[in-house]
């Protein structure tokens, strides 16, 4: 019996996270898909699986973990900046709140350069910093805002670094 689109994709999502979901489970993730304005597709899946299974930890919603994944790539786009700019933008981004050495474990994700994930004289790409502004972008939720609403936050698309040339 061939298997529907529907299924193949919980079957997809099912083998990238590593465990299987209930059906209620699989409907909430395509809603929260379609809320972010995506398409149901391998590649959002994909995305999903990706992101639920990497921060797992977290507990926090899977709406938000990809609100804010759609957001630091935003931020990213077509950008460089130097290590120290890139500091005080996640300080300001965190309100001050996160410790400096947390900062720089969220540099753990970018390939080292030299023995060092983060320098504060290196010149980092927008796709390097994609998961440091991540981290950063969910600190935020899980530590400073407690809000559970399923809308789109326009704030959240309209933060930018500085480009540097």
């Amino acid at each position: 019996m061939a298997l529907t689109f529907n299924a193949r994709l919980k079957a997809f999502f099912e083998l990238k996270y590593g465990k299987p979901i209930s059906d209620r489970s699989w409907y909430r993730i395509k809603s929260d898909i379609r809320v972010l304005g995506l398409e149901v597709s391998l590649e959002t899946i994909d995305m999903a699986a990706d992101l639920k299974k990497k921060t797992m930890f977290l507990k926090l919603p899977l709406f938000i973990l990809m609100e804010q994944y759609l957001a630091a790539i935003n931020d990213t786009k077509n950008i460089v900046v130097h290590g120290e700019e890139c500091f005080k933008y996640l300080q300001k981004l965190t309100e001050g709140k996160a410790h400096k050495t947390t900062i720089i474990r969220w540099f753990s994700a970018v390939e080292p350069v030299n023995n060092r994930h983060f320098d504060k004289n290196r010149k980092y790409t927008g796709r390097e910093l994609i998961p440091v502004v991540l981290a950063a972008r969910l600190y935020v939720k899980k530590h400073l805002h407690k809000s559970s609403k399923k809308a789109v936050n326009p704030e959240t698309v309209n933060i930018k670094f500085q480009q540097v040339a």
